[in-house]
């Protein structure tokens, strides 16, 4: 038992320690992140490994009670941390009444029929698939190396729950004490496999929940929460990546805004203004497609950012937004009442700087403003309207 020592007691405190890792974030940061059930998973493993450090201590039934059904525990934990992660359904009745009807046979085989080979040929093999099950509900088309990471630490948990039912075959004739099992080299090779696929797991899972925060965190950063569009800061900075990236067509960077939005708040309220705002946002959205960039520069501001062949092009596409915006009705809000936005527009000078082609963009919008506003001003029209 003294060589047993060492791995037992490192067993279940790495695991609890990484549990309590998991749940810390998970508190600490709420439901940013997605770890409850990985912890949850990882102390009922550790809670299972300490019970079984102690079956000397504990009745033989109740040892074998609690150990197996620590052990499934940490199968449904861990399919429901997956369903969690993944968003898919969690389908804890069907594993639930496997591992309950898995549970009442190896009972049979400890309290009517003792036979602790049994035990190990009809337990292992089912909460092998658990595991296998929760491993095949990662997606497999996923770009992202902890995925594949952890579908591997799942099917490697099969595999080694496979052999381990496997191994003990050969002892079904003859039958096979607990205590012969545990002082097996065997046994011990198992349980060390075990707890280093646990550990690489757990490692995986705390670097993908603090990754994960951290994008969560630089996402609310820069997206506006009333839109749900980016906000000035992550416009400029996808902008900016954007016009570093070489392509054959220009970058143009379109200003809208809303004509007398003031009115709007003053007669039909903030809620109507909202609707509005929203309103322009998803129309943006949609006609400038997945190549542009659309954010909300404050209030009624917005700006877009797309490749065209040329200026008419975008001329011609921020006249369909304006036309588009002013047939929209918000009878919720503002029953009766259209709203107008006006356009205008700058091609983005790489070497010069971004702030520099909004500057000229924001300069024709306010041309178009003067002008008589519910219009699109280029630059183009701009040197005529200077003329």
């Amino acid at each position: 038992m003294a060589a047993q020592g060492p791995l037992f007691l490192f067993n279940p405190f790495g695991l609890a320690a990484l549990g309590f890792v998991l749940l810390r974030l998970r508190l600490k940061l709420g439901e940013a992140a997605v770890s409850l059930w990985w912890s949850i998973g990882f102390l009922t493993a550790a809670a299972a490994f300490v019970l079984e450090f102690s079956r000397g201590i504990l009745e033989p039934t109740v040892a074998v009670f609690l150990v197996n059904a620590a052990f499934l525990a940490t199968g449904i934990a861990l399919n429901r941390a997956v369903a969690r992660t993944y968003a898919t359904p969690a389908r804890d009745g069907p594993i639930g009444v496997i591992a309950l009807v898995t549970l009442g046979l190896m009972m049979w085989f400890q309290v009517v029929h003792p036979d602790t080979a049994l035990r190990i040929v009809i337990g292992s093999p089912v909460l092998g698939l658990i595991l296998l099950h929760a491993g095949l509900r990662v997606p497999f088309g996923s770009r992202r190396p902890r995925d594949h990471a952890i579908r591997a630490f799942f099917v490697l948990l099969f595999a080694l729950l496979i052999a381990r039912s496997l191994a003990t075959v050969p002892y079904l004739p003859q039958g096979l004490t607990v205590a012969q099992y545990r002082v097996s080299d065997f046994y011990l090779s198992m349980h060390m496999a075990a707890v280093m696929i646990g550990l690489v797991l757990a490692a995986v899972m705390i670097s993908a929940v603090v990754h994960d925060l951290v994008e969560e965190h630089r996402l609310r950063s820069e997206t506006d929460p009333l839109t749900g569009i980016l906000n000035r800061r992550g416009f400029e900075e996808q902008v900016g990546a954007l016009a570093g990236t070489p392509c054959g067509q220009p970058l143009f960077v379109t200003l809208a805004d809303i004509d007398h939005f003031k009115s709007v708040n003053d007669r039909f309220g903030h809620a109507a203004g909202d609707a509005v705002i929203v309103g322009l946002a998803r129309l943006l959205v949609s006609l400038y497609g997945e190549g542009a960039v659309v954010g909300r520069m404050g209030g009624e501001e917005f700006a877009i950012a797309r490749r065209f062949a040329d200026q008419r092009e975008a001329h011609t596409l921020a006249e369909i937004a304006r036309g588009a915006f002013a047939a929209l009705a918000f009878d919720d809000t503002a029953p009766g009442t259209r709203f107008t936005v006006s356009f205008g527009i700058a091609e983005v000078d790489a070497a010069a700087g971004l702030a520099v082609s909004l500057g000229r963009a924001d300069a024709n919008l306010y041309l178009a403003k003067t002008r008589g506003r519910d219009r699109v001003v280029g630059e183009e029209k701009a040197a005529q309207l200077a003329a």
